[in-house]
């Protein structure tokens, strides 16, 4: 079998030490990927994100890939379990993000009325302002599937047809 890839250094100790054991349950069956997508519920390039630390794997691939080895599957599963409440490393506390627009470079404070927000003061009557899930306000006026403005925004029976 080929060598290991080295892991991502992002990885949290946890991470490591799950992907670690997997790939030694991987070696154990002597199973390669395309053998593990044929006996269990997890695709080829599934296996090969979770094997090299790119991905967390679900908790049923964990305890799949242990059945297939003969390891205990709790044991498996408890790895797991610590590795998802901190699967990647917080940044070092020098990489702190750039100071944005509107603070005070001296000492890093917001205005007492918060940052101004970025698209534009909100509105005077203290509403709020509605948007889709685009994150822009109103419609913008494009045409549908229907190649007409405004056709195609219902929903049902109908929708969609001139009137």
């Amino acid at each position: 079998m080929a060598p290991w890839r080295s892991l991502p250094e992002e990885l949290s100790p946890p991470a490591r030490r799950l992907v670690t054991a997997l790939r030694e349950l991987k070696d154990r069956t002597g199973m390669s990927l395309a053998a593990l997508e044929r006996r269990t519920r997890y695709s080829r390039s599934s296996w090969e994100r979770y094997l090299n630390g790119k991905k967390l794997p679900p908790r049923e691939a964990v305890a799949e890939l242990a059945a297939l080895a003969g390891e205990d599957g709790e044991r498996m599963c408890a790895l797991h379990g610590l590795a998802a409440g901190d699967w990647l490393r917080a940044p070092p506390p020098s990489a702190s993000l750039p100071t944005a627009p509107g603070r005070d470079e001296a000492d890093g404070a917001v205005p007492a009325d918060g940052p101004a927000p970025a698209d534009g003061p909100a509105p005077a009557d203290g509403a709020v302002r509605q948007t889709g899930r685009s994150g822009r306000a109103g419609r913008s006026g494009r045409a549908g599937r229907s190649g007409r403005a405004g056709e195609g925004l219902g929903r049902g029976p109908g929708a969609g047809r001139p009137t």
